[in-house]
């Protein structure tokens, strides 16, 4: 893998640990409409849109139509307050983001969830001003796996796809990068290495002290 020019990183299961809080957020929000999700229905949504995962699971529940937009305002309304609370990150995480920049120059955010849980969480985190652009789910018509938003993304940097490293860790993120044709980093955060390798990704880690440490081998020819 060639010495990136920018790096883009997904958000959840990557900077911060949040899935069960957008999980609990999302539970409660079709709740509160009168549904419940069928339990085993979250899995498959890991690095998706909440708009998908709304239109999705309340049909499996047998309560479409609902008012998609409403639910995703609900959602974002109890995940922010939870965050508020509580934010766990990703072990090595904002170090990771604090210091990359010196490697690579550029930093991007690229990530299913919308802007406003976005900025908030990077600003709770206080790195929200090292990103150079960040896209979001709203900011595209086909989220992930779909290559739409890691599309964007590069195209917002003016650089081609192979010249950009994503850090993802899910099997959509990745399917959603490597189909951009961006060199992707898979983190075994969410899923174990032999997904993160059907998926497509070109470099598995476990750790970001252990993916800085491959960024420094390529920068250096050591």
């Amino acid at each position: 893998m060639e010495q990136p020019q920018a790096i883009i990183f997904d958000l959840d299961g990557v900077i911060v640990d949040t899935e069960p809080i957008h999980k609990k957020a999302e539970l409660q929000a079709c709740r509160e409409y009168g549904f419940e999700p069928p339990g085993a229905a979250w899995s498959a949504f890991k690095g998706v849109r909440e708009r998908d995962i709304f239109v999705a699971v309340a049909k499996r529940a047998g309560a479409w139509p609902v008012d998609v937009d409403d639910l995703v305002r609900r959602k974002t309304d109890i995940y922010l307050r939870l965050i508020a609370a509580e934010l766990p990150t990703v072990p090595g995480s904002v170090d990771f983001v604090r210091s990359v920049k010196d490697l690579v120059g550029r930093i991007g955010l690229a990530t299913s969830t919308t802007r406003t849980i976005a900025e908030a969480t990077l600003r709770n985190l206080g790195v929200r001003e090292l990103f150079d652009d960040l896209v979001t789910g709203e900011d595209v018509r086909l989220g992930k796996p779909e290559p739409e938003i890691y599309q964007l993304a590069c195209s917002r940097f003016g650089l081609k796809p192979p010249d950009c490293l994503v850090i993802e860790d899910s099997d959509n993120g990745i399917r959603a990068a490597a189909g951009a044709g961006c060199r992707v980093a898979g983190i075994t955060t969410s899923f174990p290495r032999q997904v993160l390798a059907a998926a497509g990704a070109h470099l598995i880690v476990d750790s970001f002290p252990e993916l800085r440490e491959q960024l420094v081998r390529r920068r250096t020819g050591k």
